[in-house]
């Protein structure tokens, strides 16, 4: 089983900075890069409120948004279609995860690091992938 985990690290008022990681089944780390997110909120507001903290299976499924196949997180509960795609701020998220190289307040190269997401994630799943969700500890937010 591939085992991911995305740490949340910096709260903003409108976005939530991250770090994501990929571990093989003997927890070797296999990639890692930052993440952007909307507002953690108590209460969702659509398009605009990260998902809730927990554990969440994966499936690499067609998107009708990007018309291709993509990584997508499953029941999440009141939410659909999240997924792990490239983005620069939170504007581009509609409540899914971006990934990138963090630069200033946004993201950066975006597509080559989906690229290397996908790659990592591509070679070495074998059935199975899971994510968690958690805030770094020690962080008051």
């Amino acid at each position: 089983m591939l085992t991911l985990k995305l740490t949340r690290k910096e709260f903003q008022a409108d976005r939530t900075f991250g770090t994501l990681e990929i571990y093989n089944e003997n927890g070797e780390q296999l990639f890692k890069c930052d993440t952007l997110e909307d507002k953690v909120r108590d209460a969702k507001v659509p398009k605009i409120t990260a998902i809730p903290y927990g554990y969440y299976d994966m499936a690499k499924t067609y998107s009708p948004k990007f018309m291709r196949e993509m990584w997508l997180l499953l029941k999440v509960p009141n939410y659909e279609g999240i997924r792990i795609h490239a983005g620069r701020k939170p504007e581009h998220t509609d409540g899914c995860i971006l990934v990138g190289m963090r630069e200033k307040n946004e993201l950066e190269h975006g597509k080559q690091v989906l690229k290397n997401f996908e790659d990592a994630m591509d070679q070495n799943y074998t059935g199975l992938a899971r994510m968690e969700i958690v805030k770094e500890a020690g962080n008051a937010n």
